[in-house]
């Protein structure tokens, strides 16, 4: 393991197979150390274990991770097979979690960089106030609101490090949106503005099809996509 943790190595026999198995410890141990949603967390393993030819079950404690044979020559093959996955899944779950990290300083940068732009994009008649509550949506902060003659236009920037947690975000924006056009502002919104960070390292569109469509509709408009931010230019001066 890559600090040293202790890991115990189950073996048994059933019927004419032996079996190594984990115990549950690797599972065990990525929820004690990594930060990833359990979703995310167990569909990576689910994948390493695929590339590993490693075998998945499952009992009260959760998954077990385990390689069986036939053969007593072979036990030993097994045993060091479920110990090496075991520090390969450390390690790769560790790298994710450091990778995310990054990702989230990234997501402030562009933050910054996106706001910057749009500020860029004003007229004198347009104020821009980031990060900015609206009336009548509790708890909500969007990444920006324009405001210009008693109207309103609404920005959500939208990012994620894995593909589960930009659709979650796109879904959580499109409410957002739906939320504030129900509010007592509502009469206000002319425009609600959804940017996709296609940079972020979980933007997959092929994966994230219905979710983006259900934001198209409740935003009223396709998403901006930040490569191409040509459609934001528009939109400001159309407004």
């Amino acid at each position: 393991m890559p600090d040293s943790t202790l890991f115990t190595l189950f073996l048994t026999e059933r019927g004419d197979r032996l079996i190594a198995c984990d115990g549950g410890r690797i599972w065990e141990l990525v929820r004690e150390r990594c930060d990833l949603p359990a979703e995310d967390a167990l569909a990576e393993l689910q994948a390493l274990a695929s590339e590993n030819e490693i075998k998945m079950s499952e009992d009260q404690r959760g998954p077990l991770f385990y390689k069986d044979c036939r053969e007593e020559k072979l036990i030993s093959s097994i045993a060091f097979d479920v110990a090496n996955f075991a520090s390969l899944a450390a390690n790769v779950m560790i790298s994710i979690v450091l990778d995310e990290i990054e990702e989230t300083e990234q997501a402030k940068r562009f933050n910054t960089k996106a706001g910057d732009y749009i500020q860029t994009l004003l007229r004198p008649d347009q104020r821009l106030m980031r990060h900015h509550e609206i009336q009548g949506v509790p708890d909500v902060k969007f990444s920006a609101v324009i405001e210009s003659r008693s109207k309103l236009m609404i920005v959500s920037y939208i990012g994620g490090t894995t593909v589960s947690e930009f659709r979650k975000n796109a879904g959580d924006v499109a409410l957002n949106f739906k939320d504030a056009r129900a509010s007592s502002m509502g009469a206000l919104i002319n425009k609600t503005i959804p940017i996709l960070n296609d940079d972020a390292r979980g933007y997959d569109p092929s994966k994230l099809a219905p979710r983006l469509q259900e934001l198209r509709q409740l935003a009223q408009q396709p998403p901006i996509i930040w490569s191409h931010p040509e459609r934001l230019k528009a939109l400001m001066e159309a407004a």
